[in-house]
Protein backbone atom coordinates (compact mmCIF):
# COMPACT_ATOMS: atom_id res chain seq x y z
CA UNK A 1 0.00 0.00 0.00
CA UNK A 2 1.11 3.87 -0.99
CA UNK A 3 2.23 5.22 2.35
CA UNK A 4 4.50 7.98 1.44
CA UNK A 5 5.34 10.55 -1.84
CA UNK A 6 8.73 11.18 -1.75
CA UNK A 7 10.12 13.63 -4.47
CA UNK A 8 13.89 13.93 -4.58
CA UNK A 9 15.19 16.93 -6.68
CA UNK A 10 18.41 18.18 -7.77
CA UNK A 11 19.29 21.21 -6.08
CA UNK A 12 19.61 23.57 -2.89
CA UNK A 13 16.99 23.36 0.05
CA UNK A 14 16.33 26.80 -0.56
CA UNK A 15 14.80 25.29 -3.77
CA UNK A 16 11.65 23.89 -1.17
CA UNK A 17 9.71 26.93 -0.91
CA UNK A 18 8.98 26.89 -5.19
CA UNK A 19 8.72 22.88 -5.17
CA UNK A 20 6.03 23.18 -1.90
CA UNK A 21 4.16 25.81 -3.76
CA UNK A 22 4.33 23.90 -7.00
CA UNK A 23 3.47 20.27 -5.41
CA UNK A 24 0.45 21.90 -3.24
CA UNK A 25 -2.31 19.92 -5.01
CA UNK A 26 -0.50 16.91 -4.87
CA UNK A 27 0.61 17.48 -0.93
CA UNK A 28 -3.51 18.06 -0.29
CA UNK A 29 -4.67 15.07 -2.35
CA UNK A 30 -1.85 12.90 -0.29
CA UNK A 31 -3.19 14.29 2.89
CA UNK A 32 -7.05 13.67 2.12
CA UNK A 33 -5.79 10.08 1.87
CA UNK A 34 -3.55 9.65 4.98
CA UNK A 35 -0.64 9.37 2.91
CA UNK A 36 2.93 11.71 3.69
CA UNK A 37 4.42 13.65 1.48
CA UNK A 38 7.99 14.89 1.38
CA UNK A 39 10.59 17.13 -0.73
CA UNK A 40 14.04 16.15 -0.16
CA UNK A 41 16.66 18.34 -1.35
CA UNK A 42 19.31 16.28 -3.30
CA UNK A 43 22.37 19.21 -3.75
CA UNK A 44 24.19 17.74 -6.53
CA UNK A 45 23.03 15.57 -9.48
CA UNK A 46 25.09 12.75 -8.67
CA UNK A 47 23.91 12.82 -4.78
CA UNK A 48 20.17 13.47 -5.94
CA UNK A 49 19.93 10.59 -8.08
CA UNK A 50 22.48 8.48 -5.17
CA UNK A 51 19.74 9.68 -2.19
CA UNK A 52 16.83 8.63 -4.97
CA UNK A 53 18.56 5.17 -5.27
CA UNK A 54 18.98 4.39 -1.96
CA UNK A 55 14.72 5.33 -1.58
CA UNK A 56 14.08 2.66 -3.51
CA UNK A 57 15.09 -0.02 -1.34
CA UNK A 58 14.79 2.10 2.25
CA UNK A 59 11.06 3.32 1.20
CA UNK A 60 9.06 0.29 -0.75
CA UNK A 61 5.37 1.59 0.15
CA UNK A 62 6.35 4.70 -0.92
CA UNK A 63 5.92 6.71 -4.22
CA UNK A 64 10.09 7.76 -4.72
CA UNK A 65 10.34 10.57 -7.41
CA UNK A 66 13.18 11.79 -8.90
CA UNK A 67 13.70 15.40 -10.32
CA UNK A 68 16.91 16.00 -12.74
CA UNK A 69 18.28 18.82 -14.45
CA UNK A 70 18.64 17.82 -17.92
CA UNK A 71 22.38 18.81 -18.63
CA UNK A 72 22.87 16.09 -21.70
CA UNK A 73 21.48 12.69 -22.47
CA UNK A 74 21.23 10.22 -19.91
CA UNK A 75 23.82 8.01 -19.87
CA UNK A 76 21.73 5.06 -18.88
CA UNK A 77 21.47 5.14 -14.74
CA UNK A 78 18.79 6.78 -14.12
CA UNK A 79 16.73 5.04 -16.98
CA UNK A 80 17.97 1.97 -15.40
CA UNK A 81 16.48 2.82 -11.84
CA UNK A 82 13.33 3.95 -12.92
CA UNK A 83 13.13 0.60 -14.63
CA UNK A 84 14.25 -1.05 -11.36
CA UNK A 85 11.38 1.41 -9.75
CA UNK A 86 8.63 0.56 -12.25
CA UNK A 87 9.18 -2.98 -11.83
CA UNK A 88 8.52 -3.31 -8.46
CA UNK A 89 4.77 -1.10 -8.68
CA UNK A 90 1.54 -3.06 -9.64
CA UNK A 91 0.88 0.01 -12.07
CA UNK A 92 -3.14 -1.96 -11.83
CA UNK A 93 -3.73 -1.91 -7.70
CA UNK A 94 -2.44 2.09 -8.21
CA UNK A 95 -5.03 2.49 -10.99
CA UNK A 96 -7.88 0.89 -9.04
CA UNK A 97 -7.45 2.46 -6.00
CA UNK A 98 -8.30 5.54 -7.52
CA UNK A 99 -5.97 7.56 -5.16
CA UNK A 100 -5.72 10.48 -7.31
CA UNK A 101 -8.94 11.16 -8.20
Amino acid sequence: MLTEIRVYYEGHGLLMPGFSQFFEQLRGRARQRGCAFRLVAGGSGAAACRDFGRALKSHPHSWNILLKDSEGPDTGSISEALAWSMAGLDLNRIRSSGWWR
